[in-house]
C-alpha cells in the first residue's frame, strides 16, 4: 500500500468516529487489512499512543469493509505525521533489562518474581548448564535446557511455522499435504514434550502460594501439565498474539487438544476487547461439543 501521496493526521482515529458492522458495504481486501492490523497490534506494544485506535479496527479482523481499511489508512497517516514517538530505552554499556510491573506502581513491597525460560542457545554438557545456571540464578531467572532437535521441531517447527501464521491470518503452511501432515505430527509431540519440560522446570521449584504466568502460544500446553503436576496450583495464561477467527482456527488439527489444556489455567489474558469475543466464541462452541 503505498503512502508517498497520503497526507499526514495528527490524530490516530478520527474524532467521534462511528465504526461498526454495517451488512451489505463494501468489503476489503480481508488478508491485508488483517496483515496491516497485526502488525499495528506489535507496534502498539510500544507506541501506547496507538493503543485505542488499534483495538478498535481490530474488532473487524474476521468481515472488514472498506470503511474499516479507512480507518486501519487513517492509523497510517498518523505514524507518517509522528514516527519519532513512543517508548524508547536509552543505550547502556551494561546488558541488564529494566522494568517495572503493576505491582511496583501501586506499592507491592513483599512481590517477587522468578523468571523461567528456555536460555536460547544449546547447551549439551551437564558443566555448561551448571554453570549457566549458577549465573542465571542471580538475576532471578531459571533456565529450561531444550536440546536442538526439540528447538527445530517445536519453536522453528510447531511454533513459527504453524501457530504463528494461523494465529496471524495467515493459515496453515501449503507445502505437499502428505509431508505437511508427516511433519505437523512430529512437531506437535515436540511442542508437547517442551511444554511439560518447562512444567517439570515450574514444578521443580514451585513453592505453596506461587502464582504461575504462562506467557503466549508457545505454552499453550503449560496450563495442562502444571495442573497435572499440581491442582491447587494457581495458573494463568496470557496471549500476546492475535487469536484467529473460528473459521481459521478449525483447520488447526490439534485445536481441541490445544483448548483444553489453555481451559486448564485459573485465568486467561489477552490483548483487547476483540481478541477476546474471537477467543470467547470459539471456547463457548468448543465446550459445548466437548
Amino acid at each position: 500500500m503505498g503512502m508517498l501521496d497520503f497526507q499526514p493526521t495528527d490524530t490516530p482515529i478520527e474524532q467521534n468516529h462511528r465504526l461498526a458492522e454495517y451488512p451489505d458495504q463494501v468489503p476489503t481486501n480481508k488478508a491485508r487489512y488483517q496483515r496491516l492490523v497485526g502488525k499495528l497490534i506489535y507496534l502498539s506494544h510500544t507506541r501506547l499512543d496507538l493503543a485505542y485506535a488499534v483495538s478498535v479496527v481490530s474488532q473487524f479482523m474476521h468481515n472488514p469493509i472498506k470503511a474499516h481499511m479507512e480507518d486501519v489508512v487513517w492509523i497510517l497517516r498518523y505514524l507518517k505525521y509522528a514516527p519519532g514517538r513512543g517508548l524508547v530505552f536509552s543505550k547502556h554499556r551494561h546488558l541488564d533489562v529494566l522494568g517495572y510491573t503493576d505491582a511496583n506502581w501501586a506499592g507491592v513491597k513483599e512481590f517477587e518474581a522468578r523468571w523461567i525460560g528456555w536460555v536460547g542457545v544449546n547447551v549439551p554438557d551437564d558443566i555448561g548448564q551448571r554453570a549457566l545456571t549458577k549465573a542465571l540464578a542471580e538475576k532471578k531467572c531459571i533456565p529450561v535446557f531444550l536440546d536442538e532437535k526439540i528447538v527445530h521441531q517445536y519453536y522453528n517447527g510447531y511454533c513459527n511455522n504453524i501457530l504463528w501464521p494461523l494465529f496471524h491470518y495467515l493459515g496453515l503452511p501449503q507445502e505437499d499435504r502428505l509431508a505437511t501432515t508427516r511433519s505437523f505430527q512430529s512437531q506437535f509431540s515436540a511442542y508437547k514434550k517442551a511444554n511439560q519440560m518447562f512444567a517439570d522446570v515450574v514444578n521443580e521449584h514451585y513453592e505453596e502460594g506461587d502464582v504461575v504466568w504462562c506467557h503466549d502460544y508457545h505454552l499453550l500446553f503449560l496450563p495442562k501439565c502444571l495442573k497435572e503436576y499440581n491442582n491447587k496450583m494457581k495458573v494463568g495464561w496470557f496471549l500476546h498474539t492475535p487469536f484467529p477467527s473460528s473459521e481459521i482456527h478449525r483447520t488447526l488439527p490439534s485445536r481441541s487438544e490445544l483448548l483444553r489444556s489453555v481451559l486448564a489455567a485459573d485465568l486467561v489474558g489477552v490483548g483487547d476487547y476483540a481478541i477476546c469475543q474471537e477467543y470467547q466464541q470459539i471456547t463457548d462452541n468448543s465446550v459445548a461439543r466437548l
